[in-house]
This record gives structure tokens, sequence and C-alpha cells, in this order.
């Protein structure tokens, strides 16, 4: 799944920088973007709600600019972010021979990835006010390691998925070079596919497909000559998934209905 996103990415991203670094073109700002998040993600299990939390390092770099001078409102941008953190876990784990049987269990999560945007919106200004809607593709993959604890084996699951972008960016210039802003936007999910590693449990590698749903993007921030300082909330939602044979073919296993909350601080540096 890594290979499939970075192959898109390798065509959206030069496409978008091709458009961006055309003749006549506006000037580009470029951001490099340090920051720090809390992270949640939540299971809804008919016997339980496993829950994991705990912070999230980041590192982006954006660039956005006006393309063309033909039409000098269009705007484009791009944001690529890696993120690492380690979760606290507190789940169950489930008999293999009595399904009914549930244990509390207690361990870590760790988690690498990366998120990629691609929007094009359009800019107008009234007085010292700026309002740009915009529409856009979203890129996400990440690995999920769910790390061994009390006897009980960690695995590993890997997720990508696809969702579009539809928002509005707002700007009121304070003065010159400084600012206030705010986007919000809805995030419908496309596509999302996980890949379940229980080699080391029970022989299977499992696919499924999650179940689609809308998410939401929330942002507000202030803007300097140089720095800016953004606070954001993004919200990832997934239905329930298909159910795959899993253990041998004795059952049948499925991703439940999930949550991904992201609430995070980003400083960037602009140049």
């Amino acid at each position: 799944m890594l290979r499939i996103n970075l192959a898109v990415c390798g065509v959206v991203v030069p496409m978008l920088m091709s458009l961006l670094s055309q003749a006549g073109a506006y000037a580009f700002e470029y951001r490099m973007q340090p920051g720090l998040a809390l992270y949640q993600w939540k299971e809804a299990f008919d016997q339980g709600t496993p829950k994991e939390s705990g912070p999230l390092a980041t590192f982006g770099v954006s660039v956005s600019g006006f393309p063309s001078t033909l039409n000098p409102d269009v705007s484009l941008r791009n944001d690529f972010q890696l993120f690492l953190g380690r979760m606290s876990y507190d789940t169950f784990a489930q008999s293999l021979s009595t399904s009914s049987v549930l244990i509390p269990l207690s361990t870590h999560t760790v988690y690498l990835g990366f998120n990629y945007e691609g929007t094009v919106g359009f800019r107008s200004a009234h007085g010292p006010a700026v309002i740009e809607p915009f529409i856009g593709l979203g890129l996400r993959w990440w690995d999920r390691y769910i790390e061994s604890a009390n006897g009980v084996s960690g695995y590993e699951e890997l997720y990508a998925t696809m969702y579009s972008r539809a928002g509005i960016r707002l700007q009121h210039n304070v003065s010159e070079g400084h600012a206030t802003y705010s986007m919000v936007s809805v995030d419908p999910m496309l596509w999302a596919r996980e890949q379940i590693d229980w080699v080391r449990i029970s022989g299977d590698t499992l696919t499924v497909k999650n179940g689609l749903r809308p998410g939401w993007t929330v942002e507000f921030g202030v803007r300097g000559p140089t720095v800016d300082g953004t606070v954001y909330w993004r919200a990832t939602r997934f239905g329930e998934s298909n159910k795959v044979a899993c253990l041998g073919g004795t059952a049948r296993c499925f991703q439940p209905t999930s949550t991904q909350d992201i609430i995070g601080l980003n400083v960037a540096f602009v140049f």
C-alpha cells in the first residue's frame, strides 16, 4: 500500500508543482512545520470500547501560491506531513478457544505514517477580510504496531486511505504581514483499506475494506511575516468493515466502527 500511495503522490505532486512553476506565476510561500499533537483512537465492539491515546510528533512542509496571471485569484496548495508516536492502549484479549471470554489488557501501540493533501481554491478579498473556498484530495498511510503484553502476541496493521476535501479558509489581515485565519472542511472518505498481520497469532494475513464515512478538519491560527502558529483538529471516521475468514477459516473477522482524532499545534516557518 505504501508503494501505491507513493506512486499516486509521485504523479499528483509533480503535476501541481508544474502548475505552480509556470512562467508569470506569483511568488510562492514555502513552510516548514514541526508540531505536536494529542492522538486518540476508539473502536466500538459490542463487548467494549478499546481506546488508545498519547502524543504524536509531526513534521510537515507545504507549498502554496497563485499559478496563473490570467486567473490571479486561483490558488494551489500542497501539504505533506510525517507523524510518529507511541500510544497507551487499553483493550482486551479474546480467547481463541472460548470467544466469549474477554481478558482486559493494557499495552502500547506505535504509529508511523504520512499524510498528503492537495487543494485548489478561489480567493477573494473584501477589505481586510479574505475568503477562499476550496476543494481537494488527500492520501494518508500509517503503520500501527500493537506491542506484545502479558503473554499476548502483538501484531501489525497497515492502513491506507484516500479522501476528498471541501471547505473554506478565512483570513483577517490585521496589519502588514500579520493576520488571523481559520479553516473548516468536510473530508468524505473515498477509499480505505486495512491489512492485518496475524501470521504469528493464527497464520493469517487479513485484508479488509473499512466502511466509508466523512470526517472533518478545523484550524485556527495567527500569521506573522516569518512564523505562523496553528491549532487544528483532524477527525477521521470509519464504518464497520467487511467480514473476512480468519483463524484458519474457523471464524469471521472485521474491523469495527472506529474513530480517529488528532488535536495538534504546528509552528510554521515561512520562506
